[in-house]
C-alpha cells in the first residue's frame, strides 16, 4: 500500500509534488488533530453531546461558506493572476467579508433558538458559535492570499487554529468545564489564534497594508459571485445530511454517523492538498495550453488513485477501531463508515476538477455539478432515510456526489476541447498547418514563461 501511494505521487506530480505533499501533509496533521478533538468530545459528552456538536458544527460550517461571500477562491485567483496589487486585493477582499460576515452572524444569533430546538445550553452555544463567523471575516483573505503566494505559509496558518482547538478542548477537560458551551468557546479562541498568526505572516509576504479600491471590490465580487455560486451548493452538499439529521434525527443518531463521517473523511486530505496547490497554479495566465493539461491530467490521476487506495484503508483497518478510540457507545458507527467512503471518493476527485474549472477562470460551471447533486441528495435523502435508516443518508450524500462528479468531468472536458479548438484555429490562422508546426509553437512560447510553481514553494 505505501508503495502505491509513493508511485502515485511521484509520478502525478512531478515538480509539483513538493509543495502537494507539504499541503497533504499539513491536512493529515489537521485531520490528526480534529480527530483527537472529536474523541476527546466524544468521550466526556457522550452520544447524544456529540450529535448536538455535529449539529453545531454543520450550521456553523454552512454560515461561514455564505459568508465569506465566495472570497475563499476569489482573493486566491486575484491575488496569483494580478500579484502587483495583492495587498490592496486583500484589503478590498476584507471589506466584503466583513459586510456578509457580519450580516450572517447577526442572522444565525437570531436563529440559534429555533436550530437549538429550544435546548438553553445548545442555543448559547450556537449563538458564540455564529460570533465566530464574524471573526473569521476578519483574518479569512489573508489566509487564502497566502495560499497563492507561499504554501508553507499558508499551511502554517491553516495549522494554527486546530493546535489551538486541541489545546483548548484539552485543557477544558482537564479543568472538568467542558460542555457544550465550552467547544463554542474554544472554536471562537482557535479563530482568534490563526487570526493573529496569519496577520504576522501577511506583513512578512507584503499582504498587509493594502487599501480597499472600488475597480478591485468589482473584480473580487463578480469572481466572488461566480465561485459562491458553486461554494454554497458544495458546501450544502457536504453538509446536507448533518443538516437534515439535526431536524429528523435523534441526537444520537447523529452522534454515530458524526464519528462515522469523521472517520471516512480521513480519506480526504489528499485531494484536498491536490486542490489547494493546483488551483493557483492553473489560474497562472502565463501557461500554455499545453502546460495546463498537463497539470490537469496528472492532478485527476493522482487524486483518485491515492484517494481510492486511502479509502480502502480507512474502511478495512481504521473503522473497526473505532469502539476502542472513540467508546463503546459509538460501536454502531462501524458500519456506518463503509456507507459514506463512497461519498467521499466521489468528492474528494471532483473537488480537484472543480479547481482546475476556476483555474481556468470558469467557476460558474462548477456551480452547476453542484445544484443538480444538491437536488439528487435533497430528493433522496428523506426516502432513502426511512428505507435504511440512518445508513440512507449516506446512501443519499453519495448519490449526490456521484452526480457531481460526473457533470464536473464533462464540463472539464467540454473546456479542454473548446480551448484546443480554439488553438487549431489559431495556429491555421497564423499559418502554421502540419500539427508539428503548431508543437513547435507552443513549445517555444512555454520556454519563455517559467515554472507556474516557482512562487508557491
Amino acid at each position: 500500500m505505501i508503495r502505491v501511494l509513493k508511485r502515485a505521487l511521484s509520478t502525478a506530480f512531478a515538480a509539483r509534488r513538493h509543495a502537494v505533499v507539504h499541503a497533504a501533509g499539513t491536512n493529515l496533521v489537521i485531520v490528526g488533530l480534529t480527530t483527537t478533538a472529536g474523541i476527546v468530545i466524544s468521550r466526556t459528552l457522550g452520544v447524544e453531546g456529540r450529535g448536538y456538536y455535529a449539529a453545531i458544527m454543520a450550521w456553523f460550517a454552512f454560515a461561514q461558506v455564505l459568508g465569506e461571500l465566495g472570497q475563499s477562491g476569489s482573493v486566491t485567483f486575484w491575488v496569483a493572476r494580478a500579484s502587483n496589487h495583492k495587498k490592496d486585493y486583500v484589503a478590498s477582499s476584507r471589506v466584503l467579508m466583513l459586510i456578509a460576515g457580519g450580516t450572517v452572524s447577526a442572522l444565525g444569533i437570531l436563529m440559534s433558538g429555533v436550530l437549538a430546538q429550544g435546548v438553553e445550553s445548545v442555543t448559547t452555544s450556537y449563538r458564540i458559535a455564529f460570533f465566530g463567523c464574524l471573526l473569521n471575516s476578519i483574518c479569512a483573505a489573508s489566509v487564502y492570499a497566502l495560499q497563492s503566494v507561499s504554501i508553507k505559509r499558508w499551511n502554517v496558518v491553516r495549522l494554527c487554529q486546530p493546535v489551538a482547538y486541541v489545546a483548548i478542548v484539552w485543557a477544558f477537560s482537564v479543568l472538568g468545564i467542558l460542555d457544550i458551551i465550552w467547544l463554542s468557546v474554544a472554536l471562537v479562541l482557535s479563530i482568534a489564534a490563526q487570526f493573529t498568526v496569519a496577520m504576522f505572516h501577511s506583513y512578512k509576504v507584503g499582504l498587509a497594508g493594502g487599501r480597499p479600491r472600488r475597480a478591485l471590490l468589482g473584480d473580487l465580487a463578480r469572481y466572488g459571485t461566480a465561485y459562491a455560486g458553486s461554494a454554497i451548493p458544495a458546501s450544502l452538499s457536504s453538509q446536507f445530511d448533518r443538516l437534515v439529521l439535526s431536524r429528523i434525527a435523534t441526537p444520537t443518531d447523529l452522534g454515530q454517523y458524526a464519528v462515522a463521517s469523521s472517520v471516512a473523511s480521513l480519506a480526504f486530505p489528499f485531494s484536498t492538498a491536490v486542490a489547494s496547490v493546483v488551483f493557483p497554479q492553473s489560474a497562472n495566465d502565463q501557461l500554455s495550453e499545453m502546460e495546463r493539461r498537463h497539470i490537469e491530467r496528472r492532478a485527476i490521476f493522482g487524486a483518485t488513485a491515492v484517494s481510492a487506495a486511502v479509502s480502502v484503508l480507512v474502511a478495512v483497518a481504521v473503522a473497526p477501531l473505532i469502539p476502542f478510540v472513540f467508546g463503546q457507545a459509538f460501536s454502531d458507527a462501524v458500519g456506518l463508515v463503509w456507507w459514506i467512503v463512497p461519498a467521499i471518493l466521489f468528492r474528494s476527485i471532483s473537488q480537484v476538477i472543480g479547481a482546475l474549472l476556476r483555474g481556468r477562470h470558469k467557476p460558474g460551471l462548477v456551480t452547476y455539478g453542484q445544484l443538480l447533486g444538491l437536488a439528487v441528495g435533497a430528493v433522496s435523502i428523506l426516502p432513502f432515510t426511512n428505507w435504511l435508516g440512518i445508513r440512507g443518508a449516506a446512501s443519499a450524500v453519495s448519490l449526490s456526489e456521484l452526480t457531481v462528479l460526473a457533470v464536473a468531468l464533462a464540463l472539464l472536458r467540454r473546456e479542454q476541447r473548446g480551448t484546443g479548438t480554439d488553438r487549431k484555429s489559431a495556429i491555421e490562422t497564423n499559418g502554421l498547418s502540419s500539427p508539428t508546426q503548431a508543437g513547435v509553437a507552443v513549445g517555444t512560447e512555454s520556454t519563455f514563461r517559467g515554472r507556474p510553481e516557482d512562487g508557491n514553494q
